[in-house]
């Protein structure tokens, strides 16, 4: 093992999840977000005053149930979900108030919500390396806006990972002689 923090992030459609090498244990764990939970969503929410992502995003996107018609469509016209599937094109998004964002800047805030769990909870320093998994399908453009996603996030090694690969990895790092992993999935 390297002296580097090791920490991964599976950065899914509907929900992300990361995980870190526990140098006590020996063993990988996921790591909970600010919440408590093993997955944060993959969505955000661009308000006028900033961005939510993960649980407050969706918080705020059940609360529209309670709203005006108008409110409703403002909240839904400025909630993101499904990002990953966007990073090929990266066309520019529009909100309601004229602003747009990307796929890679969505990604980017996600990625960084999930960063700073991990460097509070498991690290307690900064940390500038991750390894991210994507589809075997991504094409290089994907990979490309992944990785630009990751250093906006605050990265500067970046490595990327079929999740095919990364599970073979897993299972090799974590044999099951060794016993089962409770949070991986």
């Amino acid at each position: 093992m390297t002296d580097k923090p090791s920490f991964g992030i599976d950065f899914g459609t509907s929900f992300s999840t990361a995980a870190w090498w526990n140098p006590k244990s020996g063993m990988p764990e996921v790591i909970r977000n600010e919440h408590g939970e093993e997955k944060t969503p993959s969505l955000v929410y661009c308000g006028t005053d900033g961005m939510l992502v993960g649980k407050a995003a969706a918080d705020q996107l059940a609360d529209s149930a309670h709203m005006s018609d108008e409110e409703r469509r403002d909240v839904l016209s400025r909630t993101f979900q499904g990002i990953k599937r966007r990073l090929g094109e990266n066309l520019s998004l529009a909100l309601p108030d004229g602003a747009v964002v990307t796929p890679v800047e969505l990604t980017a805030e996600i990625l960084k919500r999930i960063k700073s769990s991990a460097e509070q909870q498991c690290f307690h320093e900064r940390v500038s390396s991750v390894v991210l998994t994507h589809p075997v399908m991504f094409t290089q453009r994907e990979k490309d806006r992944l990785a630009q996603a990751a250093e906006l996030a605050g990265f500067v090694d970046v490595i990327l990972v079929e999740e095919p690969v990364a599970a073979v990895l897993g299972y090799v790092c974590v044999p099951p002689e060794r016993g089962v992993v409770t949070g991986m999935v």
